[in-house]
């Protein structure tokens, strides 16, 4: 009778664990399948805007601001945010969309430019980087850059008392992101400077540096 006491208990508590982790597995795929679809939603609502976008050449890029308009918000409690960066001439160059979920630790960002669609998912302390539809890499919590081989393509120094934020593509020092927050010019550019760069190494900048200027001006 003991042995058959032992064993139900046994068989429960392994049947109790199996249910939680499938549980745990079907949220988890239900989670991503949710952030999917909502980052299809804002490419979405983003579509419209492209054709009015600038093209953002090597010279427009230089001339891109952290000054916002066509501003709008879905509040609650995974609330969504919308806007269109422009240059210092007040031409559009950049839209974006993103949504936050629960405390903040976790979001979907998408931005657009007349040329390339980055997506962007967040969870915890690493953001799934897809540029065109294709996964370019990781970028985790100190800033670095990992490709889908887990080499490290690119680094931002992401210390948000910084004034700007430098970039680095392989070893080499690219250019720098102001830090919206603390930005003292009523109309500042978003790049302090810029190097020449390639189309490759343009999209590992663009990757991190866009992001950057999304997070820190919403």
């Amino acid at each position: 009778m003991i042995r058959l006491f032992v064993l139900a208990i046994i068989v429960a508590t392994v049947g109790f664990v199996i249910y939680q982790m499938i549980s745990f597995l079907v949220a988890i795929n239900s989670t991503k399948s949710q952030k999917k679809r909502d980052a299809e939603k804002l490419r979405a609502a983003l579509l419209d805007k492209k054709n009015h976008l600038v093209k953002l050449s090597d010279d427009e890029l230089e001339l891109l601001s952290i000054n916002i308009t066509d501003t709008s918000a879905v509040p609650g409690l995974n609330p969504e945010k919308y806007g269109v960066f422009t240059s210092i001439y007040h031409e559009p160059l950049i839209s974006f969309a993103r949504k936050v979920y629960g405390a903040g630790n976790e979001s979907v960002t998408v931005v657009i430019t007349s040329q390339h669609e980055f997506v962007y998912h967040s969870a915890a302390s690493k953001t799934q980087v897809t540029v065109d539809g294709h996964v370019i890499g990781v970028v985790h919590a100190d800033g670095n850059l990992y490709d889908s081989k887990n080499r490290l393509v690119a680094h931002i120094d992401a210390d948000d008392v910084l004034a700007s934020h430098p970039v680095k593509v392989g070893a080499r020092e690219v250019g720098e992101i102001i830090n919206p927050m603390l930005a003292s010019s009523p109309n500042p550019r978003a790049y302090t400077f810029l190097k020449p760069m390639d189309s490759d190494e343009k999209i590992l900048f663009m990757s991190l540096t866009l992001l950057s200027l999304v997070e820190e001006s919403v």
